[in-house]
């Protein structure tokens, strides 16, 4: 037999392999004694259709679904999805707040507020407030950061995005990363999964993993604007 007769009878019967999974038991057995002159590659390949057939009919009747690589946990993935939320906002404000961190959280509330809502009087209100050394809610940025924005002035609803951004970069390095791995955090998600499931909305019982915190008078306005624009 020639190389090239060899390699057609190859591609020969992989192509026909590939469409037995298509076939009943029987078929299979037919075609793979006609087809298959190696006894053990026989044997080998109807274990390897029969497994596979038999995974995929009980995958069917059952429901199930084949797994997927869970995405690698990316903690600034993580804060955006907290911070599109209300309630997980709000609990992300209060866990900062309880560990004298807040002041960024407040920071990166306030722009987004600004940003849809812009006037003079609130941009000097957010520099005064956060950008001032002296200020009480001072945030720790690049004073390089800082003077860009002066430069800015004056100032629109786009001019803070640059400090907001390192705001962010901030909080993802150092209290988020610590809050995702909270037991309030955990709590809240148990709380999240148990009450979206239809059981939880059959018999609506109290759930003791749900955490409540008080509103943030800044996290309603943001979203308020948020549910209007």
């Amino acid at each position: 037999m020639t190389c090239c007769s060899a390699r057609s009878s190859e591609e020969e019967q992989t192509v026909h392999v590939s469409v037995l999974l298509s076939l009943s038991s029987i078929e299979v057995l037919n075609e793979l004694v006609y087809f298959a002159k190696d006894e053990d590659a026989v044997l080998a390949t109807m274990n390897h259709l029969a497994l596979t057939k038999s995974i995929n009919r009980l995958s069917t009747a059952f429901g199930f679904k084949p797994k997927t690589t869970p995405e690698p946990f990316n903690v600034e993935n993580e804060l955006k999805r907290v911070l599109a939320n209300k309630e997980s906002t709000t609990l992300f404000h209060s866990w900062c707040e309880a560990f004298h961190c807040a002041e960024n959280v407040r920071f990166w509330i306030d722009v987004e507020t600004v940003r849809m809502q812009p006037s003079s009087e609130k941009f000097e209100r957010i520099y005064s407030e956060y950008l001032t050394p002296s200020s009480e809610y001072a945030i720790n940025v690049d004073s390089s950061i800082i003077k860009d924005c002066e430069q800015k002035k004056p100032w629109s609803s786009n001019s803070f995005d640059e400090v907001q951004h390192q705001v962010f970069l901030l909080m993802a390095s150092c209290s988020a990363t610590r809050f995702l791995n909270s037991d309030v955090y955990k709590n809240y998600l148990n709380g999240e999964k148990e009450r979206r499931s239809p059981k939880s909305r059959l018999f609506r019982r109290k759930n003791k993993s749900t955490t409540i915190v008080a509103p943030r008078d800044n996290v309603e306005a943001l979203f308020r604007l948020r549910n209007t624009l």
